[in-house]
């Protein structure tokens, strides 16, 4: 594989950037050790929940040549917002009652399913071609855009509603024909259509979150339908969106929210995944350092580590506090465990390091001067993140400035008054001010603290857990690592926090 066509040694900063340069090279691209691969591949689990810059797009991708399904075809639907404009406004017009709009949300995107499917099928059998209304050589997602714009056409009344011939249209005899032999061909050769949604959304829009809860509905009931039968479906819902649909517009999510598989990474999955990375990079510019030339095994994280961390890496650096520090865990702090973050933090150090013409080595220096140069830009992109489900964001944390590293839960009430003005109006309250920072990771909650050798606290942060993180009066908490240049927080005693959760994986030797 020619790693030329890639920019940066780590990689770029986003899959859809790697599959342009890199093309039909972005398989050998790819590293398949992630810890979920497996898992979204189970036949069982169709829902894959994940965070900015946490692998959604990498991992659609990947299905495409994943061999743990043999004889299998995909079907990607990327890029949404080509057609969520459209979906929203289909949404609307459904009707007003909630009970409604759900049924007809769902009958609508599993009609867009067999479509798709259809659409693949068109030339293997005559029934499945005459159900192609709406054929097209376009890609997935304006293919859809396509579908809904027809079926508003066609069915849209003057008064702004659909008419009830839709969902005759969805479920007349021609498409259950065609859905029979669709049914037996991919018994044999199966099919997975990966459905990416939004990454940013306005949780007030009713509509768009009544059309994502039908979709995640919809994939709980093909899955059940359809996965023994060779169509496996797996829809993407962004981490940062998925607490307002669970608690608000799913009816019951023990039924339609069934083994989730959460991009959670862990740190020696992280090393693998960034060392795969250095290694083809190196490799292809005859960089390698004498350990890096042995086979590796990279399914032995210990392998990984001493044959292509350690020989670039310094073991320990003096931090700011003037502190040593091992340098793995002093990177890791200051990001939320995302693939993306790691990238683009190692980037900026790989160009520190050449110009020193210390490249391909890192010292301590281009670590940290990389690292200050990163925090800005990382904090920057999860509040954008953000940004369509709080108004005036930016500004309601600029309450934030020289907030103290560590403090008690009461403190946060009173600075939360000071943000009240730049609140759309009657949405203001504490409890949303603490609920915003503990959302986006800024704030979590202390679980342990060193006062000794290494005044290491350890806290646990809302976006490595499946629930939410509340906030309380008298608990200790900490603002995370990442944000402090971005607030300019006051970290008085010097402590170091380590935003990691409270698991065995976190406790391996890298970390300590």
């Amino acid at each position: 594989m020619s790693t030329n066509v890639l920019r940066s040694p780590f990689g770029e900063e986003c899959c859809e950037h790697e599959k342009v340069l890199l093309q039909n090279d972005y398989k050998a691209y790819f590293f398949k050790e992630a810890p979920f691969n497996d898992d979204a591949l189970q036949r069982d689990n169709y829902l894959i929940i994940g965070r900015r810059g946490t692998g959604k797009s990498s991992l659609a991708e990947y299905f495409k040549f994943q061999e743990t399904l043999p004889n299998t075809r995909c079907i990607d639907v990327d890029e949404p917002e080509i057609y969520y404009k459209v979906l929203s406004k289909m949404s609307n017009s459904i009707g007003t009652s909630a009970e409604l709009n759900n049924t007809r949300l769902v009958k609508i995107w599993e009609y867009l399913i067999w479509l798709l499917i259809f659409n693949e099928l068109k030339d293997e059998d005559e029934a499945i071609k005459k159900a192609s209304h709406f054929s097209s050589a376009q890609k997935p997602a304006g293919f859809i855009k396509s579908v809904l714009t027809g079926l508003i056409n066609a069915f849209l009344r003057d008064d702004g509603e659909l008419t009830d011939e839709l969902d005759e249209h969805i479920t007349s005899n021609v498409v259950g024909k065609a859905q029979q032999k669709a049914e037996e061909l991919l018994t044999q050769n199966p099919i997975i259509i990966a459905i990416d949604t939004l990454e940013r959304y306005d949780t007030s829009d009713t509509a768009m979150m009544q059309a994502v809860a039908a979709l995640i509905q919809c994939s709980s009931n093909f899955n059940i339908q359809y996965a023994h039968k060779g169509i496996f479906i797996k829809t993407f819902i962004a981490a940062e969106i998925f607490p307002y649909i669970s608690e608000n517009e799913i009816a019951n999510t023990t039924k339609f929210v069934r083994n989730p598989v959460y991009l959670i990474w862990r740190p020696k999955d992280l090393v693998k995944l960034i060392s795969w990375r250095y290694y083809l990079y190196l490799k292809e510019h005859d960089l390698l350092d004498e350990a890096s030339q042995q086979d590796i095994n990279w399914e032995k994280f210990q392998d990984v580590y001493q044959k292509m961390w350690l020989p670039y890496y310094p073991k320990e650096i003096r931090n700011e506090y003037g502190a040593n520090e091992r340098v793995f865990p002093y990177i890791l702090r200051h990001t939320q465990m995302r693939p993306r973050q790691l990238v683009i933090i190692l980037n900026k150090i790989a160009r520190l390091s050449e110009q020193v013409k210390f490249f391909p080595h890192f010292n301590a220096e281009t670590i940290i001067m990389g690292m200050k140069d990163a925090e800005i830009e990382l904090a920057n992109e999860v509040i954008n993140s953000y940004s369509k489900i709080y108004a005036n964001l930016g500004r309601i944390l600029d309450a934030l400035r020289g907030f103290p590293a560590v403090f008690r839960g009461n403190l946060l009430d009173k600075y939360a008054p000071r943000t009240a003005a730049e609140w759309t109006s009657g949405t203001y309250s504490p409890y949303k001010f603490r609920q915003i920072i503990a959302e986006m990771g800024i704030v979590g909650r202390v679980r342990s603290q060193d006062t000794g050798r290494t005044n290491i606290i350890k806290a646990d942060f809302e976006y490595a857990l499946k629930d939410r993180l509340v906030i309380n009066s008298q608990d200790r908490y900490v603002i995370h690592p990442m944000f402090y240049n971005k607030f300019n927080i006051i970290n008085e005693h010097n402590v170091i926090v380590y935003p990691f959760p409270d698991h065995p994986d976190y406790a391996e030797d890298i970390l300590q």
